[in-house]
């Protein structure tokens, strides 16, 4: 039987919300299993570094140039309660279940009841929600505050509330000091209104309540854009070590001091055109009844289940995560549209108990098999058989942030620069007899100055592969 026509019986016996408890407690379950048992790896162990620099090294932009302070100073009180991997990652798991518990309330807000049980599921079992639940980092945390966000702004623009105004105003706030991709919560409550105004839901007097939140929020900012780490953070993005600004320069001949502006120009002219055009088509989608017919449509519903079966895949698929990391604060809104296609009726109990057994055994394949890189194996490895006159060289040097924290000066280590010449390794293991080189499994080049000095003037011993690092051994001939 399905997973919707098993639980006819218990919808008898319990109401919507408490069914939603239950799948949140199934979520929270979920994140749990087998959470402290992969290592913290470079972004995670980087993040408690620069959490306890403190804020006013933040707010100097001196220790941190890619994010607002937010984050780092809400994972400054964490510590307080622990560093296993269990403990820290534990935030992330609240933030997590909190999303399940807000999607819940979204859906229901948007489509009704049936639409929010399909959304809570959905959320609960998601390979790369959970996957980020499990990962000291601000993506998760960022999720639930765009649901809130957009929760808020759908009460603020169908109801006159002043509690979901002072919510949207601080929420808008706190993402906007977690990360700068907040901002993009600004076009989509835009997108909101004009899809409510369609619907009839709303209505233009209603905008202004929305954009006075708006605004308060932007003053409630300002103090950060006036400060010398979002100064950093301009630098950087104009300047030319940026993947955006080289990108623009590569393939489209931008200069890098310019490509912000480009970026700002494309897009406020695609919000321009696509708010319009969104008005548009919502009209004629709420138009007799061609939603309706929409969802009914067999051709929609096969696109759509296998864009959801390819997505499973690919999140699962252990790269881009650059990419997955920024997707992942967006898709609980994304969860929550595609649970529209599927209410928690019988009609689509096989569909939907189909689509929730793939999303699960993604999610377990994703927890149970995918590591993040061994440092706490690699780090168990040496200091059990290291010697008095060892040294650790890692390269390159920014691996010693996540080495450093499982090593608690066992033994000593240096880090080399990409490209550092042969020279510079003499000098770092002049009194040293054997060397322990880790490197990226996929960034030791055989032909370097580094690499040829250690053939021609050491013995390799032994090597050791870990995921996503390499450990090798080698004695120095003296």
């Amino acid at each position: 039987m399905g997973i919707v026509v098993a639980n006819r019986k218990l919808e008898s016996r319990l109401s919507t919300r408490q069914l939603i408890v239950i799948l949140t407690l199934c979520a929270f379950g979920l994140r749990l299993l087998l959470l402290g048992s992969k290592s913290l790896w470079l972004d995670e162990v980087n993040g408690m570094r620069v959490a306890l620099v403190g804020q006013a090294s933040l707010w100097a932009g001196q220790s941190e140039g890619y994010h607002p302070p937010l984050y780092y100073w809400l994972l400054e009180r964490w510590l307080s309660f622990g560093d296993s991997e269990f403990t820290l990652r534990m935030s992330s798991v609240l933030a997590g279940v909190g999303s399940v518990w807000v999607g819940s309330l979204l859906g229901m807000a948007w489509f009704g009841r049936k639409v929010a049980l399909t959304a809570t599921a959905l959320l609960a079992v998601s390979p790369i929600l959970v996957w980020y639940s499990q990962e000291l980092r601000p993506y998760t945390l960022m999720g639930l505050l765009g649901l809130i966000i957009m929760l808020a702004a759908t009460k603020l623009l169908t109801e006159k509330s002043l509690p979901y105004a002072l919510l949207l105003i601080a929420s808008m706030t706190a993402i906007l000091y977690l990360h700068y991709f907040g901002f993009l919560f600004i076009p989509l409550q835009l997108f909101l209104f004009v899809i409510l105004l369609a619907a009839g839901r709303t209505t233009w007097q209603a905008l202004p309540r929305l954009l006075v939140a708006m605004g308060l929020s932007i003053v409630a900012y300002w103090p950060w854009l006036q400060s010398e780490g979002a100064a950093r953070f301009f630098s950087i993005m104009t300047g030319g070590n940026s993947y955006v600004s080289n990108l623009l320069r590569q393939h489209f001949g931008i200069a890098s001091e310019s490509s912000l502006l480009v970026l700002l120009a494309i897009a406020g002219g695609s919000i321009g055109i696509g708010l319009p055009l969104s008005y548009k088509v919502a009209q004629w989608l709420f138009a007799e009844n061609r939603l309706v017919s929409l969802q009914k449509n067999q051709r929609w519903q096969w696109m759509l289940i296998w864009l959801f079966v390819l997505s499973l895949v690919v999140f699962v698929f252990p790269r881009a995560y650059s990419l997955k990391r920024q997707l992942a604060a967006f898709w609980p809104l994304a969860l929550i549209v595609v649970a529209w296609f599927w209410p928690w009726e019988e009609r689509f109990s096989r569909t939907l108990t189909t689509l929730l057994a793939l999303s699960l055994c993604a999610t377990l394949i994703n927890t149970v098999l995918i590591p993040k890189p061994q440092w706490r194996q690699a780090n168990a490895l040496i200091a059990a058989t290291q010697q008095p006159n060892d040294i650790v060289i890692l390269e390159p040097a920014y691996m010693t942030i996540p080495f450093n924290y499982y090593n608690q000066d066992r033994v000593q280590q240096a880090g080399l620069r990409f490209g550092s010449d042969a020279a510079t390794l003499q000098q770092t293991i002049r009194e040293n007899e054997r060397v322990w080189l880790i490197t990226h499994g996929t960034d030791y080049d055989s032909s370097d100055q580094n690499a040829r000095w250690l053939a021609e003037n050491s013995r390799l011993v032994s090597t050791y592969n870990f995921y996503r690092l390499q450990v090798r051994l080698f004695e120095i001939d003296r």
